[in-house]
């Protein structure tokens, strides 16, 4: 079984950048939030 599946199998939350852009990480010092800003110029799936 690969990773993203083991992952999506335990509910964990994945960002991709290929996917969903640039991944950004912030932190208060308590809590941790993520937010993505994808590239509206960039189609993730024109070499698959």
């Amino acid at each position: 079984m690969n990773t993203l599946s083991r992952l999506r199998d335990a509910d964990v939350k994945v960002f991709r950048t290929d996917i969903n852009g640039d991944v950004y990480c912030h932190s208060d010092g308590n809590v941790v939030t993520f937010s993505v800003e994808r590239n509206a110029n960039i189609d993730p799936f024109e070499n698959l």
